[in-house]
């Protein structure tokens, strides 16, 4: 869903009720949907219009704020109520609530399955997660998906994604390549009792293919706390012996 106009985040500009305060209410709607927005003005975007964006379950992580020149005195001319200084802080805090990630490291685990170590652009984790939440990974310009993280919370200095090739932004991810740069938001979804319900239990953990990435954060979780745990027991399979994810770390 896209909100189409010219300068469209300065709706309802000087009263109560302004842009930031609709898409807030437009992310409360359920469902499966993916909400943009385009032209922004750069003299109206806010600070709480970025909030929004970054807390939000919908609206993807892609901010069309145009540069109409690097020059103040030019800026001045043109009458467009801003300056570079502007531009620069907005930008800024837009890559401190909505950070990129790097990918550091992709490995190759089936045929159709890459696992990719991301961190954010100064090689820190991007944000705290509890075993078995996902994220959601954006790719201006081809689209957003959620995935499960694969790494455990337990890893302090970067996430991991397994991913199988299955549609238009798992073909662009396998056929990135390190150093490229996407856009994250999360952690979503409820996590494994771990430190709960879990704890002084045996515990059995069934899977085949794919599959067994939800699970991965939580058994290496259970992996780094064993002394937290009973029995653990993990039963694992696929089609074919290719098809079998990370088999030497289980093992």
């Amino acid at each position: 869903i896209t909100l189409l106009g010219q300068n469209v985040n300065s709706y309802a500009k000087g009263k109560d009720y302004d842009f930031a305060d609709l898409l807030a209410e437009l992310d409360k709607i359920e469902g499966e949907y993916v909400l943009r927005f385009m032209t922004s003005h750069p003299k109206d975007a806010s600070y709480k219009l970025i909030d929004v964006m970054a807390s939000s379950k919908h609206i993807a992580h892609q901010f069309h704020l145009p540069l109409q020149s690097g020059s103040d005195s030019i800026l001045k001319a043109m009458n467009r109520h801003y300056d570079k200084a502007r531009y620069l802080d907005i930008v800024r805090y837009i890559r401190e609530k909505m950070p990129d990630i790097v990918i550091t490291d992709i490995r190759i685990d089936t045929p159709d399955v890459k696992t990719f170590r991301v961190v954010t652009p100064d090689g820190k984790k991007a944000f705290d997660h509890k075993p078995g939440q996902c994220a959601m990974l954006s790719i201006p310009g081809v689209g957003e998906a959620m995935f499960s993280i694969t790494s455990s919370p337990t890893n302090t200095e970067f996430m991991e994604f397994s991913i199988k090739k299955c549609g238009c932004v798992t073909d662009w991810l396998h056929q990135a390549e390190v150093g490229q740069q996407i856009t994250i938001r999360g952690p979503y979804g409820n996590a494994f009792p771990v430190d709960t319900e879990f704890v002084g239990k045996d515990l059995l953990f069934i899977a085949g293919g794919v599959g067994l990435a939800p699970l991965h954060s939580v058994i290496n979780y259970v992996l780094d706390n064993r002394e937290k745990y009973g029995k653990v027991d993990i039963v694992y399979g696929s089609r074919s012996k290719d098809d079998l994810l990370d088999l030497p770390e289980i093992q």
